[in-house]
């Protein structure tokens, strides 16, 4: 006696052997391994291009003081060439700034700095403010109410026009007050 279970596994079955049924179009010409290939044209350009040792003196820009840090340094605009450092840099202070790394959650969103202010995004995607000299000032949850905390992470954060801008892995662009954390 068949069951409906048997059939429908014998026509899955039957299907999945007519899909082989196709001929792969084989082209032709000579097979190479792409490593290979790539190696060889990449030693000779190295060894064409090595130039010789040779002394040369470094001149760097004058240092720079950051006091803004608006968004994540990934172009040549908005990143500092030559950061100012003190001789013997200290811990200045510390602070909390919500839920870190976990097994299902990253931290991945670089801080941004404006207005005298540190903006950061936790693994949970909590927004907190904190003075640059280490109080909390405001901290705000944007995980979307049918949403759990753990169920994204990641996003991003920038500082302009007078607002905070932060994206998150929920598929979120939100605008916040920098001054009191409050959704624009």
């Amino acid at each position: 006696m068949l069951t409906s279970k048997t059939v429908v596994i014998g026509i899955a079955a039957a299907l999945a052997l007519s899909a082989c049924d196709a001929n792969e179009q084989i082209l032709p010409g000579e097979r190479e391994n792409i490593r290979n290939v790539l190696q060889s044209e990449a030693r000779r350009a190295q060894a064409a291009e090595t130039p010789a040792n040779r002394v040369v003196g470094v001149r760097l820009p004058a240092a720079q003081t950051n006091a803004a840090w608006p968004q994540r340094s990934g172009t040549p605009m908005t990143r500092t060439a030559h950061p100012a450092l003190g001789k013997a840099p200290t811990l200045a202070w510390s602070a909390d700034i919500g839920r870190g790394d976990g097994r299902r959650t990253r931290i991945i969103t670089d801080p941004v700095v404006a207005g005298g202010r540190v903006f950061t995004l936790d693994a949970q995607t909590r927004v907190t403010a904190v003075s640059t000299s280490g109080q909390t000032l405001w901290s705000t949850d944007l995980v979307p109410p049918a949403d759990s905390a753990s169920s994204a992470s990641g996003g991003g954060l920038a500082h302009g026009d007078g607002k905070l801008f932060v994206t998150s892995a929920f598929g979120t662009l939100t605008a916040l007050d920098p001054e009191t954390g409050a959704q624009l």
